[in-house]
């Protein structure tokens, strides 16, 4: 398995196998570790731009990002309840629950779809 990253830049741009061949400019693939793609995939490692190397995500900012979602989802489980009740909602009411469906949708893609991005501090 490979990362694929921005020379330039260091972002991380793909995962996974790599088939071109060669890579378009700009782009540098690296060999991954079986347990280095384990912790990409899981959350409990990161790719770093600076030094261009996977790194081990210290547990705690882990735990506690992981721990915020879910009691996060527990109060957007609850919000999206009373809205769908709404009869009728105000437009400035549908406008709050876009922007809350927003949030969500960033905790549900860094808990299942990008892991990699628990490690990151700010939780929207």
């Amino acid at each position: 398995m490979k990362l694929v990253y921005e020379t330039a830049t260091g972002r991380a741009v793909s995962i996974g196998t790599v088939i071109a061949d060669p890579l378009p400019a700009g782009l540098t693939a690296v060999d991954l570790t079986t347990p280095e793609a384990v912790g990409l995939r899981d959350g409990t490692m990161r790719w770093d731009t600076v030094s261009k190397t996977v790194v081990v995500i210290p547990p705690s900012i882990v735990d506690t990002n992981t721990a915020t979602i879910g009691q996060q989802a527990h109060t957007a489980y609850d919000n999206n309840r009373t809205f769908l009740a709404l009869a009728t909602p105000t437009n400035a009411q549908v406008l709050a629950q876009t922007r809350a469906l927003t949030r969500q949708m960033n905790g549900v893609i860094r808990f299942t779809a990008a892991p990699d991005l628990m490690a990151d501090p700010v939780i929207d």
